[in-house]
């Protein structure tokens, strides 16, 4: 699977836009700019990670084989996950991201999934409807072993990917 650099991905097109040189992009990694990695098998994209270095650190886009995204994955820094006056804050954490926030969507069905991850361990699932609203609600408790990542140093994306995904 081949990966290339670009300034952004159009979700509605399914596209990519402003194409970068390894060297652009890296410049933009080490200035948290904005910029996206699309991963391809020949000419299709399978995936693409936004490093965005904001309120999401970064979301992951599996996409479909139209190009429209059936599964997203939005990270959060650990750091950002707890109260800023360090209280309760365990060590070693800036270097790490937490899945906060995945979404599957169903396009030949009546809805999409989401969930809401907390370092806790608690988690809240909703079904809903492509017309709007919540069919259904769901809370529990998830174990975070995996839903904790190192944060990815430019051009090693590889942990955000699921395995199955990168034969």
């Amino acid at each position: 699977m081949k990966q290339e650099y670009y300034e952004y991905w159009d979700l509605q097109s399914g596209t990519p836009d402003g194409p970068l040189t390894e060297k652009e992009a890296k410049k933009l990694h080490d200035e948290q700019e904005m910029y996206v990695v699309v991963f391809k098998e020949g000419d299709t994209p399978k995936f693409v990670v936004k490093m965005q270095f904001r309120t999401w650190y970064c979301t992951v886009f599996h996409l479909n084989e139209n190009r429209r995204e059936k599964i997203i994955e939005a990270y959060s820094e650990m750091y950002d996950m707890y109260d800023k006056t360090g209280i309760g804050i365990p060590k070693g954490i800036e270097n790490q991201i937490f899945l906060r926030n995945r979404q599957e969507k169903y396009f030949d069905k009546e809805g999409w999934n989401s969930w809401l991850y907390e370092v806790s361990g608690k988690y809240r699932r909703s079904y809903h409807s492509w017309s709007g609203g919540v069919l259904e609600r769901e809370e529990g408790i998830e174990h975070v072993d995996t839903l904790i990542k190192d944060k990815p140093e430019f051009g090693d994306y590889w942990a955000l990917l699921p395995e199955e995904g990168l034969s």
